[in-house]
């Protein structure tokens, strides 16, 4: 809630909400206030509109005081709730991170909703990918029952075409009998390992092998986390052709971690002691970030490192 401004005239009086005349420089401040009501007026019809249940535009709401207020601590808070409703998790976390750090005397009650968050989104991720590994069978048995037909198919017509074949060939009881040989035509399967491996050189992704069968691709190496994994799967199964992705070859090395931003008095010791509760900690962060964090006791706001599980 904005309860103070300062004088857009003489910019250096703290002018109360209520005061629509600066004490100091005597300016008509009833415009000025109206607009940096905004943002309060735009979250109250946020929270009514989640009372009528109207959670999409109570969203558009807050986001537009956060335009016009980027550090108000009460519609960041509201709509990571709103983001958490609606699963989007990893949007909650990032409004949530921002509201703590514009607000440290809350941190207790933010720092909790963000684990819950990571913990919501860590049961989606395991839960697609038991979804993704029942579809792949389900894709292998569907293939296998198609060549399985297509091979009796196939020998159905040969056995045909052998049967027309000594039916209507001529009797020569004398001379050598010719042999009538019937042309193979063999289509040669397309080719998607290329295009695969084209794609992930260019998102980064340069230690996956790949492997291809029929339409289906297979993916072995190993990823840092879950997130880097599903969007390894989601760059491929973009190809048109690929019918399913085995991403059972790929080794996810921290199962329940995720990355973090590092924000203005941050160190790994402080880290460690809010993720973990102890600060000595910090040496499972800095072996998990070597190649990003050269020193790990002087380390810059805004690098992005791996917290491991």
């Amino acid at each position: 809630m904005i309860t103070q401004t300062k004088c857009p005239v003489c910019d250096s009086h703290r002018v109360e909400r209520g005061d629509n005349i600066c004490p100091r420089c005597k300016t008509d401040l009833s415009l000025w206030n109206q607009i940096i009501d905004l943002p309060n007026r735009y979250y109250n019809q946020a929270l009514h509109m989640i009372k009528a249940n109207r959670i999409i535009e109570a969203k558009d709401k807050l986001t537009i005081a956060l335009a016009l207020y980027p550090e108000y601590f009460d519609s960041q808070f509201l709509l990571g709730k709103i983001y958490a409703e609606l699963r989007r998790y990893e949007e909650a976390i990032a409004i949530w991170e921002k509201a703590l750090k514009h607000s440290p005397e809350n941190s207790g009650e933010i720092e909790d909703l963000i684990n819950e968050a990571k913990n919501r989104q860590h049961e989606i991720v395991t839960k697609k990918d038991e979804e993704q590994k029942r579809m792949l069978e389900r894709v292998k048995k569907e293939e296998s029952r198609r060549m399985r037909f297509r091979w009796i198919a196939y020998s159905a017509i040969f056995s045909i075409i052998a049967l027309m074949i000594g039916i209507f060939q001529p009797y020569r009881p004398f001379g050598r009998a010719q042999s009538a040989t019937l042309p193979v035509t063999t289509s040669k399967p397309i080719e998607y390992k290329q295009a695969v491996e084209n794609i992930l050189k260019t998102h980064g992704a340069l230690d996956i092998q790949v492997n291809q069968k029929n339409s289906v691709i297979y993916l072995l190496g190993k990823v840092l986390i879950p997130q880097e994994k599903y969007r390894i799967e989601s760059l491929v199964r973009g190809i048109k052709g690929v019918s399913a992705v085995d991403l059972s070859g790929i080794d996810v090395l921290y199962p329940k971690g995720y990355f973090y931003t590092i924000r203005k008095n941050d160190n790994l010791w402080i880290i460690a002691e809010r993720l973990w509760g102890n600060g000595a900690k910090f040496e499972r962060i800095y072996q998990a970030n070597k190649q990003t964090i050269l020193d790990p006791s002087n380390i810059s706001p805004g690098i992005t490192i791996l917290i491991p599980e």
